[in-house]
């Protein structure tokens, strides 16, 4: 009688415990949810909805963004960002953008999006933004073989890049713990009120900080900038690359993070890395390659998020900057 008494007191409280640990992680998930609302509000107003980029695996030219129609943010079938009426006038000049998710303009409305805002500027103009999130220079080389061989009309190539190759070989993913939520007594742990959570934080390698590992990165993606220029002159476009800001090409202030030690470490770890690139696009002195690291300097907020993606205001600078730089090459040049 005493055991069945123990028993049945056990099961209610760990009945109790589970429910408790469920309206805990109800409350829990209304508080993110309350909380990302307004701080998207907050960082992107303008913004009519928070847009998800789903990616299709394009077979020849890679991961593309999937299309979409809402009506401050679209994408073609064929993954290009921003498209223009298809009751425009014939483009004098059409400008193939290639790029990653700063240049495709993530989180921002097309009327937004750096290559609406040339089009604008430059009625004759037809800026074509095929910028891919989370594509490198050797993607967007492919990306640019492929378009062109697909006979997309090409005049001139602009690649705006935010070096990720950076970011892609000095962070890396924390596996985390194990995912205590999925074991019975991680659920029971969690009824009692205790904080689980699943790590999704990167981990700078400080290893990128040496001078030896830094310099060769560096080497590596001017190759891959030498090798997208080569690509360019084999199907006889005239191209220019061109280097974006990130987070880490600027002075670290205390408003971005100076004093999160997690934000410290990344930069001291991206930045050797970058400055040995911007020494040998100096010293390489390719008219080609130009380098705008700096571009976002009068910016009072530049960036919306942790990864370096252009607010509305960047995005105006920047097409500020590349209005004479497009007009200095290609058509009539």
């Amino acid at each position: 009688m005493i055991a069945k008494a123990l028993d049945f007191l056990l099961k209610t409280v760990i009945l109790l415990a589970l429910l408790n640990g469920i309206v805990d992680g109800l409350l829990f998930t209304q508080r993110w949810v309350r909380d990302s609302v307004a701080d998207l509000r907050a960082k992107r107003p303008e913004l009519a909805r928070s847009v998800i980029v789903n990616m299709a695996q394009d077979p020849g030219i890679g991961r593309t963004p999937k299309p979409i129609a809402f009506p401050d943010f679209t994408i073609a079938g064929d993954g290009r960002r921003a498209p223009r009426a298809a009751d425009a006038l014939p483009a004098q000049r059409r400008i193939l953008m290639l790029g990653a998710s700063q240049a495709f303009g993530m989180h921002v409305q097309d009327k937004q999006v750096v290559s609406t805002l040339l089009e604008q500027d430059h009625p004759g103009w037809e800026v074509m933004n095929y910028a891919a999130p989370g594509e490198t220079l050797i993607g967007n080389r492919i990306r640019l073989s492929f378009l062109h061989n697909k006979g997309v009309a090409i005049d001139q190539v602009l690649v705006v890049t935010g070096l990720l190759e950076i970011g892609d070989r000095c962070l890396v993913r924390d596996p985390g713990p194990e995912k205590m939520h999925e074991l019975a007594l991680g659920r029971l742990f969690a009824a009692f009120g205790r904080k689980l959570t699943e790590k999704t934080e990167t981990t700078a390698l400080a290893t990128c900080a040496q001078p030896e590992r830094a310099n060769a990165l560096a080497q590596a993606i001017y190759g891959e900038m030498s090798a997208m220029l080569a690509t360019a002159d084999s199907l006889h476009l005239p191209v220019r690359i061109v280097i974006a800001p990130t987070d880490f090409s600027r002075p670290l202030t205390a408003e971005q993070g100076l004093n999160n030690p997690v934000i410290r470490s990344r930069y001291e770890v991206l930045r050797p890395a970058y400055d040995s690139l911007r020494h040998l696009i100096v010293e390489r002195q390719d008219p080609r390659i130009i380098d705008m690291s700096d571009a976002f300097d009068t910016v009072e907020t530049p960036f919306i998020d942790a990864w370096s993606h252009f607010s509305p205001d960047a995005h105006k600078a920047l097409a500020d900057l590349l209005g004479p730089l497009v007009d200095s090459y290609g058509v009539g040049k």
